[in-house]
């Protein structure tokens, strides 16, 4: 994962401290109340000359979540971001199978970036654990055997530097 050759457009409001992304054709962003969503709603869609663009606004109760690409972002009673994998419902659940006559590095690697996914766009522990259910399952489906197996943390070194664990980094970017 990361984002390489993914193009990203951030712009960021100072004075509300609102945020607005977007991906080709898909779109997100947090406001503070509902009233700055659709302000900043009818401002992006007045720009739109043509009316072409067609939005969706979502407003997510505490406990639920609103799906941007592979990330579902909910919003916590106090206002607390979290976010976790997502795929979508008519999702097949197809992958590279296990018992495909791929290499199995390629195999490897495949399953190996899915637990990846997972883990960058997990907020917490309850988030990650989801995702990872999401991960083994889709696995399963597709003839993976100890699907955890996949999921090893790397550990990375500089030059001259000892090896750290990978929990003592936080994560708090959006891959989109």
């Amino acid at each position: 994962p990361g984002n390489s050759g993914r193009t990203k457009a951030v712009v960021s409001t100072q004075s509300t401290g609102g945020y607005y992304q977007r991906y080709v054709d898909d779109a997100a962003g947090f406001a503070r109340s509902k009233q700055e969503a659709e302000d900043r709603h009818a401002l992006i869609a007045a720009a739109d000359a043509d009316n072409r663009i067609k939005w969706e606004v979502d407003f997510p109760e505490p406990g639920q979540y609103t799906p941007f690409l592979d990330t579902e972002v909910g919003v916590e009673k106090d206002g607390r971001i979290t976010t976790r994998y997502y795929r979508k419902p008519q999702d097949k659940g197809l992958t590279l199978h296990a018992l495909s006559h791929h290499p199995t590095n390629t195999k490897t690697a495949v399953a190996r970036n899915f637990y990846e996914t997972a883990e960058l766009t997990s907020s917490g522990e309850v988030e990650k654990e989801h995702s990872l259910k999401l991960v083994d399952e889709l696995l399963l489906q597709n003839g993976y055997q100890n699907t955890r197996q996949y999921h090893k943390k790397k550990k990375k070194k500089k030059r001259g530097e000892a090896v750290q664990d990978s929990d003592s980094y936080h994560h708090s970017t959006l891959y989109y």
